[in-house]
């Protein structure tokens, strides 16, 4: 596909927190939006949106090189160390980058730690408003700074990311601090790590902020490959285990919950871009239906590039077509008012039946440890179902309608049947 046809088949235009985006597609601040090129390949690729590397200053006070793992077996990604951009270098890739972008708006991602307070915020909105940037984004999310050294029980003497984060006051200090000296749209960038996500937006929305991100990382253990050895750093060219950034596909229930609180508690009329664990075009439709308004992906360009966007955009497209949607906006919090509580669910009631036919008699559905109900038994006139000629056989009257069976038996041989009519008690 040439550059032309790629950027036809990437557009799907929305107006988000005042700016008129060519798609819901944002390259969220990370490794991958760290030099001019970078920029110019998110571009090339029809990116809707880049939010540049988080920026620190002054002079960070933690920068290493960067320490990454992929855990293929979890689908997850960690990072332990990672370099940070200087003010300086983050306002030329701005520059350069607003010369030749064509369908991507430009954004900072920035962090003030130094005395002047408030003050240093606003004057690094400023330069970056100066530099071009369509508009700017507060980080605080970052959980591998200040919040990292909190969480491992010492003093970071810093407060940033994610420790400001889960502070409502402090982050509506600051919205309220760079709008009123900011004209460009304003984002801002939020932890889950307080367990108040959607409080500390609603606090973002009132000092004036245009749009709130969700954030598509946690603060967790990474896995020890070797358990003879715990003490060996699971992290490769590092000496020391350690607290670890933790992203990937795991991390999407987790992420779509942070979108659909902020939106719930918010309401209709706020803006939300949501990040976190998305890899395909099924995972951004979820993800616009829990209340987002534009996606954020990073971990994803990180191991796949930014070329992958066209096609999922057309993905998506035939999905709008066959549903007979004129426009992406149109999914948006279709799930948030079908949510039900714990305490109001409806439950249909039903037993689990093996279709014998379809059993191989592995025996996979028999140690469920809740489940008094599978048996292995003869099977009528199916041999070799295995070694024996057994198959499984669920008593209704046992029964308790889990799925447990459905999702552990390799041949999908469990279908759904009426509760007998002389069954009184569903068992626990």
């Amino acid at each position: 596909m040439n550059n032309i046809d790629r950027l036809e088949a990437t557009y799907l235009p929305l107006k988000v927190g005042g700016i008129d985006f060519y798609n819901p597609f944002c390259v969220g601040s990370g490794p991958t939006v760290k030099t001019v090129d970078m920029i110019r390949k998110i571009d090339r690729a029809g990116w809707g949106a880049a939010f540049i590397k988080l920026t620190i200053d002054p002079e960070p006070y933690i920068s290493n090189e960067p320490r990454y793992r992929w855990w293929k077996k979890y689908k997850m990604h960690t990072f332990t160390a990672e370099k940070r951009i200087k003010l300086d270098e983050a306002l030329r890739i701005c520059e350069q980058g607003k010369k030749f972008a064509r369908t991507t708006k430009i954004f900072s991602n920035i962090t003030y730690d130094g005395p002047d307070g408030l003050d240093g915020w606003v004057r690094m909105a400023k330069a970056f408003e100066e530099a071009g940037a369509d508009g700017n984004e507060l980080n605080m999310c970052c959980p591998n700074m200040s919040y990292n050294v909190e969480v491992c029980g010492e003093d970071s003497r810093h407060c940033t990311g994610a420790s400001m984060g889960k502070n409502p006051q402090m982050v509506a200090d600051v919205v309220k601090a760079v709008k009123e000296e900011s004209s460009i749209p304003l984002f801002v960038k939020l932890t889950p790590e307080g367990g108040n996500i959607a409080e500390v937006a609603q606090a973002a929305y009132r000092a004036g902020a245009d749009v709130v991100s969700s954030v598509g990382n946690r603060l967790g253990m990474p896995p020890i490959p070797d358990i003879e050895n715990p003490l060996a750093s699971p992290i490769r060219l590092q000496k020391n285990p350690s607290l670890t950034d933790l992203t990937g596909p795991w991390l999407k229930p987790l992420a779509l919950r942070d979108v659909y609180e902020i939106r719930l508690l918010n309401g209709s009329q706020a803006a939300i871009c949501g990040y976190g664990g998305m890899s395909n075009w099924k995972d951004y439709v979820e993800m616009i239906m829990f209340g987002a308004d534009l996606v954020g992906i990073c971990t994803d360009t990180m191991i796949r590039g930014y070329d992958f966007l066209y096609k999922e955009i057309i993905l998506l497209k035939e999905y709008l077509e066959r549903h007979n949607y004129q426009s992406v906006t149109e999914l948006r919090d279709l799930l948030v008012p079908h949510i039900r509580t714990a305490q109001t669910l409806e439950l249909e009631q039903a037993v689990a039946y093996v279709m014998e036919e379809k059993c191989i008699g592995c025996e996979v559905c028999i140690p469920i440890g809740h489940c008094y109900a599978i048996e292995m038994v003869k099977g009528e006139g199916w041999k070799g179902r295995n070694k024996k000629g057994m198959v499984a056989r669920v008593n209704p009257y046992n029964c308790t309608g889990c799925s447990t069976c459905f999702d552990l038996c390799p041949t999908d041989c469990f279908e759904w049947k009426p509760v007998p009519a002389d069954r009184r008690d569903i068992p626990v």
